[in-house]
């Protein structure tokens, strides 16, 4: 069943990107997903009406420019999705995350609060939906006292929590900083 599910979790979005953007959608990543969309069907209107006013020569320049920026979307689109659904999710990543996450930790323990911080969005930046880099990057901003940037960053990793592993932490975080307010 777990093989199962690995290939379903691949397979999905992939298929989908068949349609550039609508892979990004499904793996909960909406405004690049929007954004590549968007992009791709501005793209294909201004080609379809290149095409229809093909007969002078740098209308076919910008026919072919078109085309290959489609190209490039198509392109990326695949590779993105198989970065965030293969590589993110690999043993090696895995790994490596979680010697992020115990060393952003740490350095919170010590008080270090800024050198936290910017492990923490590091995490953040490699997977936006790491609900324990949002937990670290949350603590680190009520303890220096930005209580509604706290706030929002633990509502945020509550909501992008994909497992109930965060979700009692997380809650008790937003209740610890509202009393703080």
């Amino acid at each position: 069943m777990g093989r199962i599910a690995a290939l379903f979790r691949v397979l999905v979005p992939l298929t989908l990107s068949i349609v550039p953007g609508w892979g990004h959608i499904w793996v909960h990543r909406y405004n690049r997903g929007l954004s590549i969309f968007i992009l791709t069907c501005a793209i294909a209107n201004a080609r379809i009406l290149l095409y229809l006013n093909a007969a002078e020569v740098e209308y076919n320049l910008l026919y072919n420019a078109c085309l290959a920026a489609i190209a490039g979307l198509y392109v990326f689109t695949f590779v993105d999705i198989i970065r965030l659904t293969v590589w993110l999710k690999g043993k090696t990543v895995a790994k490596r995350r979680r010697g992020q996450y115990r060393r952003s930790l740490v350095l919170f323990l010590r008080g270090e609060y800024e050198a936290a911080a910017k492990q923490a969005q590091r995490m953040i930046r490699t997977d936006p939906l790491d609900s324990s880099a949002l937990m670290v990057l949350g603590m680190v901003q009520r303890e220096s006292g930005d209580l509604k940037k706290a706030l929002s960053t633990f509502r945020r990793g509550l909501k992008t929590a994909t497992s109930d592993y965060w979700h009692e932490d997380l809650k008790r975080e937003i209740e610890v900083t509202r009393e703080r307010m």
